[in-house]
């Protein structure tokens, strides 16, 4: 039996996070992911709103956090509020039309140059503490783009196949609901439940009725007067 949308972006979100359904879209809460770079663990944390008809992805309420192990020569406090300030300038650069301003821009730098003179490493110097917040910005571009992947993938239909819900699949078949939900009853038509919804696959709907399975005289009569009512 195929799954559901909601039930695929489980399986591909994992099992700790809670999905909810809304009308045009789902939001997937409590997504988190740690990464380790430069003797710093990234945790971060994130909701992600996932567009029902495209499978497009927005991220919400993000949150970053950076702890240092023991042998890291920063503050991870410190680090935490340069990365952020750098994070704002690489959304800007990215951004179409929009640069930096300079204070922007002077506050970063205030905060690396503050950063530097309170580690008593003295091997260390601003590009290399660049390069820990560049490769660090890049492990959340890249997980962002995973998120979008994952979201894609989760709506979009299994080769080929369509999930319907309870009015689709009337339309498909030219029955009534309560019909439908007599054969769901009885189980005699395949069907998915998520909560008190109920889903369709529409080849499975195919396979149903190729498969030798007929309906009663009721439901052709009723599905006679849907066809001549168009």
């Amino acid at each position: 039996m195929s799954d559901t949308v909601l039930q695929r972006i489980e399986k591909r979100f994992g099992p700790h996070v809670i999905v909810e359904e809304h009308p045009h879209h789902f939001l997937v809460k409590g997504y988190s992911r740690d990464f380790s770079v430069g003797g710093f663990r990234l945790s971060t944390r994130q909701n992600v709103l996932i567009d029902k008809q495209d499978g497009g992805s927005k991220l919400r309420e993000v949150k970053i956090d950076i702890h240092s192990d023991t042998q890291s020569p920063f503050d991870s406090t410190q680090l935490q509020s340069v990365f952020d300030s750098y994070q704002k300038l690489e959304q800007k650069k990215r951004g179409k039309g929009r640069n930096p301003s300079t204070i922007e821009t002077n506050d970063f730098a205030g905060k690396l140059l503050s950063l530097l003179q309170s580690s008593e490493n003295t091997g260390l110097n601003q590009g290399i503490l660049i390069g820990i917040l560049q490769e660090m910005n890049e492990k959340i571009l890249s997980l962002q783009k995973e998120l979008g992947e994952l979201a894609q993938d989760a709506v979009r239909p299994l080769d080929g196949d369509q999930i319907l819900n309870v009015e689709e699949a009337m339309v498909f078949l030219g029955l009534k609901k309560s019909t439908i939900y007599s054969k769901v009853n009885r189980s005699e038509i395949p069907h998915m439940k998520r909560g008190k919804r109920l889903y369709f696959s529409l080849n499975e709907l195919k396979d149903y009725l190729s498969g030798g399975k007929r309906l009663t005289q009721e439901e052709l009569k009723e599905s006679a007067d849907r066809y001549f009512r168009k």
